[in-house]
């Protein structure tokens, strides 16, 4: 058995493999990255030795991207991921992915196109974390057609270095509200949506993202303890577990409390209207007591809350890193401010929100040289040093 790379034709730089086993010969063009030859030569020659002899039986049709990516977004990533994971993919297919790749066939995509593709979309103006969810997806799609035997390896593998933007930092994707903005974006929903401003407000206090709002149930509150628990997410009217997979329990603050009881009241009070026998499960719902369209949320109650207060346009998800931001400038602990946000670490929330932490003045760096002093004069004695035994005197 015989397993080969080399050029078909010296100095064209173009690598092929090929494979002489039991009398059987075949050849196959891998394409300029000899690396990437290799690696698949190695996979042949494990199949081979394992009685698959798929490669050299088998012809290998044409497969072409468009309609092999619809087929991974409906079979794998809508029975398997979360409805906004496959919202946010098909998005990315129709947008970026099949415009470029569309009629292509998977086998002849290589990693230097792939690569060139998405720096052209950084030089486009799109952000390092868009342009690393077309990679995410792009990749999902080849891995995928790896796992079926259609290509050998991924080429869209090992590209997420070029794609990250010097000098940029993370604040740049984020546009939250001060405190004085987001009380003016507060008053102004509760004047003119009165019925969903104990929504806003609830993001507004908890940080809670729009998912985890919807699908807020009233068993979830405390009001007792002055808590809630997140548990579980409402995307595209399904409902979902939380983003980690984990409870989490987010603080109440008195004027929250005071407007979801007056709330409750008014949900109960709506229950009856429509004839339930049983009080509504979840803490927002719409006029018949359904789950709450998150479009419909953005586009006429957030968009123009923002646009009646005469603010900036900013995502609904920025009442989130509001929430964020204008607890960590008021100097309170990170660490709480992180955990009630439900980030993984507490790195990810200095990382994300570093630029909006109190900045610390000049007399507080100089108090390093008297911190530890007994006297503003003292020597100041170096950790490792021990301390000199003074001479007796008779």
């Amino acid at each position: 058995m015989g397993v080969r790379v080399r050029e078909k034709v010296k100095g064209s730089g173009e690598y092929w493999i090929f494979i002489d086993h039991k009398n059987k010969r075949k050849s196959k063009k891998v394409g300029r990255d000899r690396k990437k030859a290799e690696e698949a030569a190695k996979l042949i020659e494990a199949k081979l030795t394992l009685g698959d002899l798929g490669v050299l039986e088998q012809e290998e049709p044409e497969h072409l991207f468009s309609e092999y990516a619809n087929l991974w977004l409906e079979e794998y990533v809508a029975n398997t991921l979360k409805a906004s994971t496959y919202r946010g993919y098909k998005s990315i297919l129709k947008k970026h992915l099949e415009p470029h790749f569309g009629n292509r066939a998977l086998e002849s995509l290589t990693k230097s196109e792939i690569r060139s593709f998405l720096l052209g979309k950084m030089r486009d103006g799109l952000s390092p974390g868009r342009v690393k969810r077309i990679h995410s997806a792009l990749s999902g799609i080849l891995s995928q057609a790896v796992e079926d035997g259609i290509i050998l390896v991924n080429p869209s593998s090992r590209l997420t270095k070029y794609l990250q933007k010097k000098d940029q930092s993370l604040d740049n994707e984020i546009t939250p509200y001060t405190a004085t903005e987001l009380e003016k974006y507060l008053d102004t929903c509760r004047v003119n949506f009165s019925k969903h401003y104990p929504l806003m407000l609830t993001f507004a206090r908890t940080g809670l993202r729009l998912g985890e709002g919807l699908g807020l149930r009233w068993c979830d509150i405390d009001f007792n303890g002055g808590f809630l628990e997140v548990r579980q997410s409402i995307v595209d009217g399904k409902v979902t577990s939380s983003k980690a997979g984990k409870i989490r329990r987010v603080l109440l603050t008195p004027q929250l409390i005071s407007v979801l009881k007056k709330h409750r009241t008014n949900e109960k009070r709506k229950a009856l209207e429509i004839g339930s026998t049983q009080p509504l499960e979840l803490v927002f719902t719409s006029s018949t007591g359904t789950p709450l369209d998150q479009r419909n949320i953005r586009a006429r109650i957030h968009y123009k809350t923002c646009e009646k207060a005469e603010l900036k346009r900013v995502r609904i998800h920025d009442l989130r890193h509001s929430y964020a931001t204008i607890r960590i400038g008021a100097g309170h602990n990170i660490a709480d401010v992180s955990k009630q946000l439900g980030h993984s670490s507490i790195k990810i929330t200095i990382d994300t929100y570093y630029h909006w932490m109190p900045e610390q003045g000049n007399d507080q760096i100089s108090d390093l040289d008297n911190l530890g002093r007994s006297h503003p004069s003292a020597p100041y004695p170096h950790p490792d040093r021990p301390k000199r035994k003074e001479a007796l005197t008779v």
